[in-house]
């Protein structure tokens, strides 16, 4: 069976609503394969949205001293050059000083660091010891959402916490080692996602993750373009029956009748998607967290 193109898919709903060659032009045609790609692609984890990610854990950095004064934070003897050159969003690192962590808001030089407002009013004396680490990794511009991360020395890293209990960990007993406690929030430093480890290594090491990636954005696509939608083989079927609801729909006409069809190809589907691409018998995957392969029933 050939790839599903944009094209393709827009002359299977001109036909099968009758239309002319002029259709293709049909805003509704259009918003009709849109919403039906977005919908069918998001609706479950489909296997073939699974991909490898990884972050590189930076190591921690405290030498020299530090003073902080009105919002500003002033090094002795500090390189923080060495700390921002690999990055470029100074607002992923945390400054710790006196088990006190203070948000960093701009990097200006080796010396010297802006913190966020809500530090303004707060004051360190000059010779105080700190660490500077980093915290909040971006995470893949298709980033969906994740299994939970393993690190260099065990199957899984930590626990998953809320970014709320994240905050309040972090706060009251930050240390450095793995495992570590980790959640997902918003990137502060673009529209993405990003993941926070509470807890910083002892040296640069990294963590890796399996996560569900977005599909490829389709709206920009012309009527004629022949760019093969990003979904796998067995799900076209359902494609083009959810496209055709979606048209329906849009339309007011025939939607009962659509959405039939729709769900028996999506019910197929979705009983593809649980083997491709395995077949026959899978062992089960235990891990030192203590679970095991969704397909089979955890009996104790």
């Amino acid at each position: 069976m050939p790839a599903t193109t944009y094209s393709n898919l827009v002359q299977y709903l001109i036909v099968s609503s009758y239309g002319g060659p002029q259709d293709a032009e049909q805003k509704d045609i259009k918003q009709a394969i849109i919403r039906s790609y977005d919908e069918l692609t998001t609706m479950r984890d489909w296997s073939y949205y699974h991909s490898y990610g990884r972050v590189i854990l930076q190591a921690p950095y405290s030498t020299g001293t530090v003073e902080i004064d009105g919002g500003g934070v002033t090094g002795v003897g500090t390189s923080w050059s060495t700390v921002f050159g690999l990055t470029d969003a100074p607002t992923h690192f945390t400054l710790r000083v006196a088990d006190r962590n203070y948000q960093i808001a701009g990097y200006s030089s080796s010396t010297s660091l802006s913190l966020t407002e809500a530090d303004a009013d707060l004051s360190v004396p000059a010779g105080s010891s700190y660490t500077l680490f980093r915290s909040i990794y971006a995470l893949p511009s298709d980033f969906r959402n994740m299994d939970e991360p393993s690190d260099e020395y065990n199957w899984w890293s930590g626990l998953y916490v809320t970014p709320d209990q994240a905050m309040k960990i972090e706060r009251v007993s930050n240390s450095s080692g793995e495992p570590f406690h980790w959640t997902i929030i918003k990137d502060p430093d673009s529209a993405g996602w990003a993941i926070k480890v509470v807890g910083y290594p002892t040296g640069q090491q990294t963590l890796d993750f399996t996560y569900r990636r977005t599909a490829a954005d389709i709206s920009a696509l012309a009527p004629d373009s022949n760019t093969a939608l990003d979904i796998p083989l067995h799900m076209s079927t359902a494609m083009h029956s959810a496209a055709e609801y979606w048209l329906a729909r849009i339309r007011k006409t025939g939607e009962d009748k659509a959405y039939q069809f729709y769900q028996r190809d999506l019910r197929l589907a979705l009983e593809q998607d649980q083997l491709a691409p395995l077949s026959g018998r899978s062992r089960e995957i235990w891990h030192d967290g203590g679970w095991r392969s969704q397909l089979r029933p955890d009996v104790g």
